[in-house]
């Protein structure tokens, strides 16, 4: 959205014109509010903007009514960015004088850069109607027209504009821009040289013919435009230009460049961590290790109580498994700030890592440690309602977030939050309600949008869960998670065609990605289009022998195609013309688990890994026999040793998690099976099995409300095996006293 810029000499000028126009026209009734009035607009004529918004109070104490007073207040504000006040000076002061045209134009300008465009142009008109030949409401017309689509009526009226002689720098630079929505570089270009040779300081003008040129591939003149720039600006502000300079480089693959403007940056301004912080990330972009480390490490030692570059050097430790290290760096600070801001942000760092390593009752220490010093660190409080949240003190949990959006009541991250512990505290009504609000506030969070489109199904209300889908998606269209359950929620509404179009415009995109030429093979198989969803997985498969979701929608296809045991002889046959193939063996051993034979797919997993000891998904499968089939101590130490590998790489994989946690359960280690679930829960909550897991994990671990809610959800699956196993886990419950079940 177009800003209207205006030149400091103007408007010191057309404040002294009007102030004494407006006495002319008979404001003047005391010469108190008078002196007030004169002594603020001298200071605004020299710039010094706080000073006279003082005066121009002072006058509108001595005179309430005072319409130009208010102007002027409005005029201040303005030029310190104050526009929602300004917005506000300006309205009180057409309410006192509707014939103030000077604040009419002002209120349409603040309505333009809201970006309100049909309420400024409405504002121009209101002018123009009166006022016919006033340049800036004609000027107003000509930007609301082109903000609201209206190109050629906009065209117009600036071009009309300029053909009387107007010469305001935003004239040219919305005439450039309108040349721009036609693709009309050259024109464009024309627009902005007028500017310049007009009013060659003109900074926006001259940034766009920067951009102009860049486009056109002029990057030669591009780059002249830049450091002409530079040169005109104050010394002050020259490095902030020259930034502009590095990022031009960038963007262009001038990498040398870059490196020796950052470099120079650097020298000539020792004493500024951003400069320094810019070119150590620029080194890191370019994975320049060695070059990145250096600049770092000289930076601390230049600057050591910088608490950015401490920061950097300890995560950068820390993603090194140098976690002690990291911890001293940060303790040391700490230490050597004592107090203040700055010790406080190492404190809570310490704590974040302390979180990262499972060490909750740490982290929880430190973040106590920050709020004792300061109970209004929003951060800590965030992070301390994360820990209760984790432990399940959802109480404290929603003390903690509640007392961060009584500050910012508009955090939809801390809102999600919130409604998750409300959730947790088996208050649903009041989830659901946050979610909504957040929901309403920005729709581009995917986890928030998935879990209020989950409760909009458990309430049976699916046309309202597939809105919610779409509009998040509209909002996120690079969530991967969000179309796919857009996709699903779709076919289950009976729009299969849709969601395949859906994917297939997505696919047009990025052929090449797995992820989704399985969603398209899985709205293949619901639309029983088998042949071309095989082909697909197999594809698929070829490439990554692994891919679980191709692997599971194979095995499902196969079931959907015949009776169990046809697809199991299909399995075998495929096996047998093709033994060493992985693919085909980890689709029998998985028909054979549908099938219930688990000892014939422990078989096939061994047999894989004896000749792939890196499958993931026969790792995995083997581990969960072990632990599901035959828990003896010997084999739970065997699961225990095939999943170890993969853990921390592929901490956020639900299904390995699950596993793991199965395991570790069988193991009796109860709590380390909670914590192997932690950030994972949400994602299992459509898997029966895992559901059940969660449940009776939940319950040995003594949490018998979360292990009622888990159960209840397998025990409403359409898996008999889960549901009766769940039914018989909520019975004990319920003999044992731990919760008044209803079922």
């Amino acid at each position: 959205m177009l800003m209207f810029r205006i030149a400091k000499s103007a408007l010191m000028l057309g404040a002294i014109a009007l102030l004494w126009s407006l006495f002319a026209c008979g404001y003047g009734p005391g010469e108190k509010r008078d002196k007030f009035y004169k002594k603020g607009a001298a200071l605004y004529a020299q710039g010094d903007y706080g000073k006279a918004r003082l005066e121009f109070k002072n006058a509108l104490q001595v005179d309430p009514k005072y319409a130009p007073g208010y102007y002027y207040l409005g005029m201040c504000r303005f030029q310190e960015k104050e526009f929602k006040q300004a917005f506000g000076a300006f309205n009180k002061a057409l309410e006192l004088d509707p014939a103030l045209i000077a604040a009419q134009v002002m209120r349409g300008r603040l309505l333009m850069m809201g970006g309100e465009a049909e309420k400024a142009l409405a504002e121009a008109d209101k002018i123009l109607a009166v006022d016919a030949d006033n340049l800036e409401a004609r000027l107003l017309r000509g930007a609301g027209l082109a903000a609201t689509g209206k190109k050629k009526a906009a065209a117009a009226v600036l071009e009309k504009l300029l053909a009387d002689g107007d010469k305001d720098p935003d004239l040219y630079i919305l005439l450039a821009n309108l040349r721009l929505k036609d693709k009309d570089m050259a024109g464009a270009q024309s627009y902005l040289e007028q500017l310049l040779a007009n009013n060659n300081r003109n900074r926006a003008g001259r940034l766009l013919l920067a951009a102009v040129l860049e486009r056109r591939g002029k990057l030669d003149e591009a780059e002249a435009e830049l450091n002409t720039l530079i040169a005109r600006q104050e010394p002050e502000k020259q490095a902030e230009a020259k930034l502009l300079l590095v990022k031009f480089h960038i963007r262009n693959k001038q990498f040398a460049a870059a490196e020796k403007e950052l470099k120079a940056l650097v020298k000539a301004h020792p004493e500024a961590e951003r400069f320094r912080v810019l070119l150590i990330r620029f080194y890191a972009e370019r994975q320049d290790e060695a070059k990145s480390l250096a600049v770092l490490k000289q930076g601390l030692k230049d600057l050591p109580e910088s608490l950015v570059l401490t920061e950097m050097m300890a995560k950068y430790l820390f993603s090194r498994q140098q976690a002690d290290a990291a911890e001293a760096l940060l303790t040391g600070y700490s230490e050597r700030m004592k107090t203040g801001p700055r010790f406080l942000r190492a404190k809570l760092l310490l704590a974040q890592m302390a979180v990262q390593r499972k060490e909750y009752d740490l982290a929880l220490a430190l973040v106590d440690e920050v709020l004792k010093e300061n109970s209004a660190d929003l951060s800590a409080h965030i992070l301390k309602g994360d820990l209760l949240l984790n432990r399940r003190d959802f109480d404290g949990a929603i003390a903690e977030y509640r007392a961060v959006l009584k500050q910012v009541p508009q955090n939809v991250p801390v809102m999600f939050s919130l409604a998750k512990a409300h959730l947790g505290n088996e208050e649903p009504e009041i989830a659901f309600a946050t979610l909504q609000k957040a929901f309403a506030l920005d729709a581009r969070m995917a986890p928030l949008t998935m879990l209020l489109a989950r409760i909009y199904q458990q309430k049976g209300r699916f046309a309202d869960a597939l809105q919610t889908v779409e509009k998040g998606l509209r909002q996120n269209p690079n969530s991967p998670e969000l179309l796919e359950m857009t996709a699903r929620l779709m076919v289950r509404r009976g729009r299969a065609a849709d969601a395949l179009e859906l994917v297939r415009q997505y696919l047009a995109k990025a052929p090449d990605d797995p992820r989704l030429s399985v969603l398209l093979a899985q709205i293949q198989v619901a639309m029983r289009n088998f042949p071309p969803a095989r082909e697909r997985l197999l594809r698929v498969l070829a490439k990554d022998p692994d891919n679980r979701a191709a692997l599971f929608t194979l095995v499902r296809l196969e079931l959907r195609q015949g009776s169990p045991q046809e697809a199991l002889a299909r399995g075998r046959e495929l096996r047998k013309k093709d033994p060493e193939n992985q693919i085909y063996a980890l689709l029998l051993a998985n028909l054979y688990e549908q099938t219930g034979n688990f000892a014939a797919a422990a078989k096939i997993y061994k047999e894989v890994l004896a000749k792939n000891p890196k499958s993931l998904v026969a790792a995995n499968n083997l581990a969960y026999y072990y632990a599901d089939q035959q828990p003896t101590p010997e084999n739970l130490t065997r699961a225990q040793e095939l999943l170890e590998p993969y853990l921390k790489k592929f901490k956020d994989e639900p299904v390995l998690m699950d596993t793991a946690a199965w395991v570790c359960y069988r193991a009796g280690d109860y709590r380390k099976a909670l914590t192997l679930l932690n950030g994972v829960a949400e994602k299992l909550n459509e898997d029966p099995e895992a559901l059940y897991h969660l449940g009776m994990i939940n319950r040995a671990a003594g949490h018998p409300q979360a292990a009622e809610k888990y159960l209840k959800q397998a025990l409403a699956s359409k898996k008999p095996a889960t549901a009766k196993e769940a039914a018989a886990a909520l019975k004990e419950l319920e003999k044992r006293g731990r919760a008044k079940l209803t079922y």
